[in-house]
C-alpha cells in the first residue's frame, strides 16, 4: 500500500507547482449530510487560491469501521496538503446502521458537496482525485466507474480528474 501511495503522490505533484506550501488550515467537521458521520474535513494550503487540485480520501474499515481522523491519516492529509494539494477527508455510515448502497451514496454527496464547494477552501473543483483504502477503495472504485451514484448529485465520472483505489 505504501508504494502505490507513494507512486500516487508523484504523479499528482507533476500536476501541481513545485513550491512547498508549509501553513496548512484545518476546518473540522463541515456537514455535507444530515447524518452524524456525513462530516468531512478539509487540510487547505492557504496559498492555493482556487487552483490546486484536490484528493477525497475515503478511509477503510471493512464499512464497519474507521474514521477520517484515524492518526497515520491526519499525517498523510498534513504531509500532502503541505505540498499544494488540498485534501478531503470524509466519514461515512457504516454497517450495521446502514446497508449497501448507503456508504457509496455517502461518498458521491461527499463529492458533490467537494465539487460545489471546494474554491473556498483553495481547491479547483475541475481537479478532483478520489482515493481510498481498501473498504474504501472499493468505494472510490464505485463512484469513479459507475455514473448512477455521482448522477444524484449532478456531477459525471468524466468530470473527475482520477480515482486511485488503493489495495
Amino acid at each position: 500500500m505504501l508504494l502505490s501511495i507513494r507512486l500516487f503522490l508523484a504523479v499528482l505533484l507533476l500536476a501541481i507547482p513545485q513550491t512547498a506550501v508549509a501553513d496548512v488550515k484545518v476546518t473540522r467537521n463541515i456537514d455535507y449530510g444530515s447524518e452524524k458521520r456525513q462530516r468531512l474535513d478539509v487540510y487547505q494550503p492557504e496559498s492555493c487560491m482556487g487552483r490546486c487540485p484536490v484528493v477525497i480520501w475515503v478511509h477503510g474499515g471493512g464499512w464497519r469501521n474507521g474514521t477520517k481522523t484515524q492518526r497515520s491519516t491526519t499525517s498523510m492529509l498534513r504531509t500532502w496538503a503541505g505540498q499544494g494539494i488540498v485534501m478531503v477527508s470524509i466519514d461515512y455510515r457504516l454497517t450495521p446502521d446502514v446497508v449497501h448502497p448507503a456508504h457509496i451514496q455517502d461518498v458521491a454527496a461527499a463529492t458533490g458537496w467537494v465539487s460545489r464547494n471546494i474554491q473556498t477552501y483553495g481547491g479547483s473543483p475541475r481537479r478532483i482525485f478520489l482515493m481510498g483504502h481498501s473498504a474504501g477503495a472499493h468505494l472510490v472504485a464505485l463512484a469513479g466507474t459507475s455514473p448512477i451514484y455521482l448522477a444524484q448529485q449532478g456531477l459525471d465520472p468524466a468530470q473527475l480528474a482520477g480515482v486511485f483505489p488503493i489495495d
